[in-house]
């Protein structure tokens, strides 16, 4: 069977699951994974210029989202069994963002195990990304048995290096990443 064939027949399974399990509680948050109908969540996040300011991808159009939630979110939760997590306010079931879990080649050329996030900007400066990405961490560390974290941030990107120390990541080193410098914390458990 070939690769596409078999990501094809893996997807179709996966959105048989409509309602995935909250995986994580946090005091604000209900976190669990991402389903095939959840492109209508994605969209307004990664259609937004200044949410997506410092990713490679620059803001995606409706179809360029429902290719990221296949091949960004999708595919790599079901080969790894870990991913990108949806967010959802406890309170009011609203959309907030996701956090999660990708792996990534750095100029070394070692695999790394990145914890990420976006959140959709009425939520920003609300301390949703660090509650996240702790949750995430903790998850990642008690759970997955992951023994070390980083992630990948743009030297610009203050508000991103503020929520990696929250976390406990400290700054490890500079890389080449996606054809720039980028910064790169880490956290070793």
């Amino acid at each position: 069977m070939n690769y596409l064939k078999f990501s094809f027949i893996l997807i179709f399974f996966f959105s048989l699951a409509k309602d995935l399990t909250v995986i994580i509680e946090t005091t604000r948050l209900k976190i669990r994974p991402f389903n095939n109908q959840d492109s209508h969540f994605l969209y307004p996040l990664l259609s937004d210029p200044e949410v997506m300011a410092h990713s490679r991808d620059g803001a995606l159009d409706i179809e360029g989202t429902k290719k990221y939630l296949i091949e960004r979110i999708i595919k790599p939760f079901i080969l790894q069994g870990f991913g990108r997590y949806a967010l959802f306010r406890k309170d009011n079931e609203n959309f907030i963002g996701f956090c999660g879990l990708t792996i990534h080649k750095l100029d070394d050329e070692k695999e790394y195990i990145e914890l990420g996030y976006k959140i959709n900007k009425i939520f920003w400066n609300q301390g949703y990304a660090s509650e996240s990405a702790i949750a995430i961490k903790e998850y990642a560390r008690d759970v997955l048995d992951i023994k070390e974290l980083i992630s990948i941030i743009e030297p610009s990107n203050y508000a991103s290096i503020r929520v990696a120390e929250k976390v406990g990541l400290k700054f490890w080193k500079k890389s080449f990443f996606n054809n720039e410098i980028v910064n790169i914390y880490r956290i070793i458990f």
